[in-house]
C-alpha cells in the first residue's frame, strides 16, 4: 500500500526513513474487531480512521497467511500457492509491539495437537487383499469412518437410518461400470474407475468417481480425489434409497473436466498434475456442461500454448530482448513504459477481436436481410404502421444488403428526392452518413445533378410556379388563402461565372422581361424577394427574387406585385393582402396602386387584377411599426397623449429598472428588463423583442406597483396607460393560434376597433395644434399603424362573406416569414452580415426548392383507406417541367455558329489573327503566359481527342526553344506540352477579344461575334474540327471568366475592408 504508515508506536514502517517494505493490514470494518484492535495498540486516547493501516511485524506469523494450500479429503496437498498479498486469519488481532515495554507485547504459544485416546477395548479391523486395488484406499477411511461412528453413539436415530440403509442396499440399481464397497455399520462407497497405462504394461485403475456414504448419512462426490458438494445435483441429504439412487444417475451423466497435456517444461505455476497425468488448473471447476474443458483450464491451456510459441521460434528470426544498463533512478521509468506498452498491446488485441466479431455479426445481418422478400417486408411494415418517409429509408436499406458492390447503386426516386431535401437542409449532415456509410445516399455529385434539373433564376420563374402548383394541389381549398409578402435585403456587390451559359452571375437581373445588366458597372447590391404566406397553414413559400441595384422603385414594385398575383392565382392560390414595410419605394407602390393612410381618407385596398369583385387589402409589418414607436419614444424622450393629461416619459422606464436592481437576491418585479432595453445603441434599436417587453403589461404592472414608493412615479399613470394599450394592440396583431383567431365582434377585433379611435384621436388634437407635432408618431408610423388595424378589421368581415371563413390568424400578417427567411441566408453565406449577391440568388434557390418539395407533416392530404401519405411532387414530374428540348448548352451554340465558318485544310488563321513577331530575342509577358496556359488547354483537348491528325494541328511534336516558350521550358520537367504556332495565335487572338469584352455581361456572344466576323477558319480534320475548336473556345473562355471574376472580387473586397475600417473612426 504505497503512501500508507503503521499506527503502531515507535514503528517507522511506510515512513522515508525506514528502507525496508513491509505489508500493511486495513484496519477492519467491523466495529467488534476495531474495538478489539484499538485496545490491543497500546496508545493512548488514540482513534483509528478508516483505512488506517498496520505493518506485518505487528502480528504473530502463525496470523498470517502467507499462501492458499489445495488439499483432499485425507489432508494429502495436492497443490500449493503464494498469495501476492498476504491475509490475516479471521479473529487476528495485533499483539506485538517490539518498540515499546515487553509486557505490552502479548506473544501466543501454538496449541499442540492433541493426542489421540484409543479405547482399551479391542475393535474388529477389517481385512483388505493385497489384490484388491481399492484396499489402500479402503484402509485410510477405516480410521476416519471409526471417529465418526464413535462421535455419533449418542445422536438420536432417525427413521431412515444408516442400517436401513444396509438392508436395502442390493435394492439400489447402479449406473453402468459402477461398483459397491462396504464397511460394515461404518461406510458405504461407490465407485467409478478407469485404467491408465503404464510402462509396466499392466493396467493400473484409477478410481475417477466416488461417492461415499457414512453412517451419519452424509454423502461426498469426489471426482478424483477432489470433493464435489452434491448441492450441485439439487440434492440437499440422503432420505431415502431413491434419493441415493438419483444421485449416482446424475453423478454419472455429469460431464468432467478433461484437463489437458502439455510438456513437463510448460506447466505454470498454477497447475497441478491430477492422478490420470492430465494437468488442471488449482481453480478446475471438474463439473461442466458442455464443453469439454473448463474455463480455468482453457485459461490455462491458452497461456502455455503462447509459451510454448514462444519458444518453439527460431533464435535467429526473432528478435531478442534487450538488457538495458540504466541507473536505478532510471528504471522505475523504464518499468512504467513497459507496463503502459503491455497495456496498449492487450487493449489492440482486444481491439481486433471485437472488430472481427462485429465484422461477423454485421455479415450474418447483411445475409438474413438479403433473404427478405419484398412481399414480406412490406407485410410487416404495413402491420407496424411504420410512417411512409421512414418505410422509404427501410425499403432502401434491405435493398442495398442485397448488393455487394454499392458502386453504381441504383436508388428509387423518393428515395433520392428525400436525399436532396436532406442534402439542402444538412450538407454536413449528409457528408457524415455518407463518409460513414451509415445509410444508403447517394452521393454528393448524383444530389447535385437532381437539383440543377431545377433551374431557378431570377424573375417569376414560370416552370417553378408549375411546381409549386402541384403542392397546392395537395392542399384544401381553406389552405390556399394567403397573402404576399415582399422585402428587399442588401447585398455585397461580387460576380461569378455560370459555366452553363458562359455569363456573369451577380449584376441587375429582373428576369426575362425586366432588366438586365450589361456590364460590370451594374453590379447588383440589393435582393428582392416575394413570398407567400397562406393565412391558416405553417409554411411560407418564396415565390419570385430579382438582383437591383439600389432600392427598387416603387413603380416596378406595382408592377412586380400585379405580375406576383396573377401568376399564383393562376397556380391555385387565393391572394387577399399585401405586406411591406415603411420603406420610401414601399410607400411609393402604395401611391401607385391608390392607396392612403391619412386622417379621414383611408383607402386600405386595390381591386383584384383578375377579378374586380375582390379585393387587395394592404397592410404594413406590424413589428417593423411597433419598433419604431419605441424608437420614438427613446429619441423624443416623451409623447403625450391628451393635453389634460401627464406626458409618457422614457425616463419612467428607466426609473423602475433602477428601482427593480436595487432590490437583494436579483428579485425582480420585471426580470426581463435589462439595461440594453433601455440604452439603445443602432443594433438594439432595430430589435423587435426588446421593443415589445418594454411595451409591455408586465412594465405597465410595474409603474403601478413602484409609484407609491418612488415620487418620480406620481405622473407615470400615462406612461402606463400607453403601454397597456400598446401590448393590447400588438397581442390582437400577433394571433398564431386557431383558438385565438380574431373573428368579427370579437374581444380583439374590438381591441383593433379602440385603438384606431385612439389613434385618429391622438392625430386630430395634433391637427388641432392642442398637443405639439414632436409628442405623436412619425407620420409614416402613424399612416401605417392606421392602415394595419383598418384592414386587419376588414379582412375578417371580408373573407367570412365571401368565402365563410370565420377566422383569420393576425400572426401570419407580418414580415418574420420573410425575415427568417433572410436570417438563414445570412446565416448560410458566412459570417459576413450581407451575403455577395451571387451566393444570396444560390441560397435562394435551394430553400424555395426546399419549401416546395418537402413532403406534409399533418393535415395537408387527405388519406383514404389508412394508406400512408406521400408527396405528390416526385423526380420525375421535375424533369418533366423543367425538361426543355430547345435548351441549348454553350458548347452545342459555339458548334452551331461554327458549322458556317469552319473549311477542311491546313491551319491558315491569318484572316483571324494578324501575325505576331515572336522570334524577337525577348517575348513579351503576356505571350510566354498564354504559350503556358495554351499548352495546358491542348492537354485537356487530347483527353477528349485520340485523332492523330487532330494532336498534329494542335501540339508540336518536339520541344520548342522560341523567346515565347521561355516560361514554359522553365517550369516543365519534361512533362508540359508545347501548342502548335497557329493554334497559339488562335488562342491569342480569343485572349485580345476577351480583354475587349471581359466586363460584358454577354462576353462569350460577343468574342464568338467578333472572332467570325468576315473570317473563315481552316481546320486539318474536318470530321472533328467542329468538336476540337468549340472545345477549346468554351474551356478558355470559361477559364479567364473566373480567374478574372475572382481577380476582381478580391479587389473589391479589400475596397471594403479599407472603408469599414475608416467608418470605424467616424462619428455617428
Amino acid at each position: 500500500m504505497p503512501g500508507h504508515r503503521c499506527i503502531a508506536p515507535g514503528c517507522t514502517s511506510g515512513y522515508d526513513s525506514c528502507s525496508q517494505k513491509y505489508h500493511f493490514f486495513t484496519v477492519p470494518k467491523d466495529t467488534i474487531r476495531l474495538d478489539q484492535w484499538t485496545k490491543a495498540i497500546p496508545r493512548k486516547d488514540f482513534i483509528i480512521k478508516p483505512k488506517q493501516v498496520v505493518c506485518e511485524l505487528h502480528f504473530n506469523e502463525s496470523d498470517i497467511i502467507r499462501k492458499k494450500v489445495m488439499t483432499d479429503k485425507n489432508g494429502k496437498v495436492l497443490a500449493e500457492a503464494l498469495y501476492k498479498i498476504p491475509k490475516l486469519k479471521e479473529g487476528a488481532i495485533p499483539t506485538i509491539f517490539p518498540n515499546c515495554p515487553k509486557y505490552l507485547t502479548k506473544h501466543s504459544n501454538p496449541r499442540k495437537a492433541p493426542l489421540l485416546r484409543n479405547s482399551p477395548k479391542k475393535r474388529k479391523t477389517m481385512t483388505i487383499s493385497t489384490q484388491n486395488p481399492f484396499g489402500e484406499f479402503i484402509s485410510d477411511l477405516n480410521n476416519e469412518c471409526f471417529k465418526n461412528s464413535e462421535s455419533n453413539k449418542q445422536n438420536t436415530v432417525e427413521p431412515f437410518s444408516f442400517k436401513t440403509m444396509q438392508e436395502n442396499i442390493n435394492s439400489i440399481i447402479l449406473p453402468t461400470a459402477w461398483s459397491r464397497h462396504d464397511i460394515p455399520n461404518k461406510l458405504i462407497m461407490f465407485s467409478y474407475y478407469i485404467t491408465i497405462e503404464n510402462e509396466s504394461e499392466i493396467p493400473t485403475p484409477i478410481i475417477f468417481k466416488r461417492v461415499c456414504l457414512n453412517i451419519n448419512l452424509k454423502a461426498n462426490c469426489l471426482v478424483l480425489n477432489a470433493e464435489i458438494s452434491i448441492n450441485i445435483f439439487g440434492i440437499k441429504a440422503i432420505t431415502s434409497v431413491t434419493v441415493l439412487e438419483e444421485l449416482l444417475n446424475k453423478f454419472d451423466s455429469t460431464n468432467i473436466c478433461k484437463g489437458y497435456k502439455v510438456d513437463s517444461y510448460l506447466k505454470t505455476q498454477n497447475s497441478y498434475v491430477d492422478p490420470i497425468g492430465n494437468i488442471r488448473h488449482i481453480s478446475c471447476q471438474f463439473i461442466i456442461e458442455k464443453k469439454d474443458i473448463c474455463q480455468y483450464c482453457t485459461c490455462a491451456l491458452r497461456s502455455v500454448n503462447r509459451k510454448k510459441l514462444r519458444t518453439s521460434k527460431n533464435i535467429e528470426t526473432t528478435s531478442r530482448k534487450i538488457n538495458v544498463l540504466l541507473s536505478l533512478s532510471k528504471q522505475p521509468q523504464l518499468k512504467r513504459l513497459q507496463i503502459k506498452y503491455k497495456l496498449i498491446r492487450q487493449k489492440k488485441i482486444r481491439a481486433e477481436a471485437l472488430n472481427k466479431k462485429l465484422k461477423n455479426n454485421i455479415s450474418y445481418l447483411q445475409d438474413k436481410m438479403s433473404a427478405f422478400s419484398s412481399l414480406s417486408l412490406e407485410d410487416g411494415l404495413d402491420k407496424s404502421v411504420i410512417p411512409y418517409n421512414q418505410r422509404i429509408a427501410i425499403n432502401e436499406i434491405v435493398s442495398a444488403s442485397k448488393v455487394k458492390n454499392k458502386k453504381g447503386r441504383r436508388y428509387s426516386e423518393n428515395w433520392s428526392l428525400l436525399c436532396m431535401l436532406f442534402h439542402i437542409r444538412s450538407p454536413c449532415g449528409y457528408n457524415f452518413l455518407l463518409k460513414n456509410d451509415i445509410l444508403p445516399i447517394p452521393c454528393v455529385r448524383s444530389i447535385r445533378r437532381h437539383l440543377s434539373c431545377i433551374d431557378t433564376k431570377c424573375g417569376f420563374d414560370e416552370k417553378f410556379l408549375e411546381l409549386f402548383a402541384l403542392h397546392l394541389a395537395q392542399k384544401d381549398q381553406f389552405k390556399r388563402h394567403g397573402i404576399l409578402i415582399f422585402d428587399e435585403m442588401s447585398t455585397r456587390e461580387s460576380v461569378s461565372v455560370n459555366s452553363e451559359n458562359l455569363t456573369y452571375t451577380g449584376l441587375i437581373d429582373f428576369g426575362d422581361d425586366g432588366d438586365k445588366g450589361k456590364s460590370f458597372n451594374d453590379k447588383a447590391n440589393h435582393g428582392l424577394v416575394f413570398m407567400f404566406v397562406p393565412l391558416t397553414d405553417n409554411y411560407a413559400q418564396p415565390v419570385g427574387v430579382f438582383a437591383s441595384k439600389g432600392p427598387t422603385k416603387g413603380v416596378v414594385i406595382a408592377q412586380l406585385v400585379l405580375k406576383a398575383i396573377t401568376l399564383l392565382e393562376k397556380a391555385g392560390a387565393f391572394i387577399h393582402g399585401i405586406v411591406c414595410d415603411g420603406a420610401a419605394p414601399n410607400r411609393k407602390f402604395w401611391i401607385e396602386m391608390g392607396i392612403s393612410a391619412k386622417l379621414n381618407e383611408v383607402k386600405n385596398w386595390f381591386e383584384h387584377p383578375n377579378d374586380p369583385d375582390r379585393k387587395i387589402f394592404i397592410f404594413s409589418d406590424t413589428p417593423h411599426l411597433f419598433k419604431n414607436i419605441r424608437n420614438r419614444l427613446y429619441n423624443k424622450k416623451k409623447l403625450q397623449i391628451n393635453q389634460d393629461e401627464p406626458l409618457v416619459e422614457w425616463n419612467h422606464f428607466q426609473i423602475v429598472y433602477d428601482q427593480d436592481i436595487l432590490n437583494n437576491g436579483e428579485l425582480r418585479v420585471c426580470p426581463k428588463i435589462s439595461a440594453s432595453h433601455l440604452t439603445l445603441n443602432s443594433s438594439a434599436k432595430m430589435r423587435v423583442r426588446l421593443a415589445v417587453q418594454v411595451l409591455s403589461n408586465s412594465m405597465a404592472k410595474g409603474l403601478e406597483f413602484y409609484r407609491p414608493y418612488c415620487s418620480q412615479l406620481k405622473d407615470s399613470s400615462a406612461t402606463e396607460e400607453f403601454c397597456l394599450k400598446m401590448n393590447m394592440t400588438f397581442d390582437a396583431l400577433n394571433r398564431k393560434l386557431i383558438n385565438e383567431g380574431i373573428s368579427p365582434n370579437s374581444e380583439d377585433y374590438m381591441v383593433l376597433q379602440s385603438t384606431l379611435k385612439w389613434l385618429d384621436d391622438w392625430e386630430q388634437r395634433v391637427v388641432d395644434k392642442l398637443i405639439k407635432t414632436d409628442h405623436f408618431l412619425t407620420s409614416n408610423t402613424a399612416e401605417g399603424l392606421r392602415i394595419t388595424l383598418t384592414s386587419s378589421m376588414q379582412i375578417c368581415c371580408y373573407l367570412k362573406e365571401k368565402y365563410d371563413i370565420n377566422y383569420v390568424l393576425t400572426g401570419k400578417i407580418n414580415q418574420d416569414s420573410l425575415e427568417r427567411f433572410f436570417g438563414t441566408v445570412r446565416q448560410a453565406g458566412g459570417a459576413n452580415d450581407h451575403p455577395a449577391t451571387p451566393t444570396f440568388l444560390q441560397l435562394y434557390k435551394m430553400l424555395s426548392v426546399y419549401s416546395v418539395l418537402k413532403p406534409p407533416k399533418t393535415g395537408n392530404c387527405i388519406i383514404e383507406n389508412n394508406e400512408p401519405s406521400q408527396s405528390l411532387i416526385s423526380l420525375d414530374s421535375i424533369k418533366n417541367i423543367y425538361k426543355n428540348p430547345e435548351k441549348k448548352s454553350v458548347l452545342e451554340t459555339i458548334r452551331q455558329k461554327l458549322d458556317f465558318a469552319i473549311e477542311q485544310d491546313d491551319w491558315t488563321i491569318d484572316d483571324v489573327v494578324e501575325n505576331s513577331d515572336h522570334d524577337s530575342f525577348l517575348a513579351p509577358v503576356v505571350d510566354c503566359v498564354i504559350y503556358y496556359v495554351t499548352g495546358y488547354l491542348c492537354k485537356q483537348v487530347l483527353r477528349y481527342s485520340k485523332c492523330a491528325v487532330c494532336r498534329s494541328a494542335i501540339i508540336r511534336s518536339n520541344v520548342s526553344f522560341e523567346p515565347v516558350a521561355r516560361l514554359t521550358n522553365m517550369k516543365s520537367r519534361g512533362f508540359l506540352l508545347h501548342p502548335n504556332k497557329y493554334f497559339f495565335n488562335f488562342i491569342c487572338k480569343i485572349e485580345d477579344l476577351f480583354c475587349k469584352y471581359c466586363m460584358m455581361a454577354d462576353v462569350c456572344e460577343l468574342i464568338l461575334a467578333d472572332l467570325l466576323e468576315n473570317n473563315t477558319l481552316y481546320f486539318p480534320c474536318f470530321e472533328h474540327s467542329e468538336q476540337v475548336i468549340s472545345f477549346s473556345i468554351r474551356y478558355y473562355i470559361n477559364m479567364r471568366m473566373r480567374q478574372f471574376s475572382y481577380k476582381h472580387n478580391s479587389e473589391v473586397k479589400k475596397d471594403n475592408m479599407t472603408k469599414k475600417k475608416a467608418a470605424k473612426f467616424t462619428k455617428t
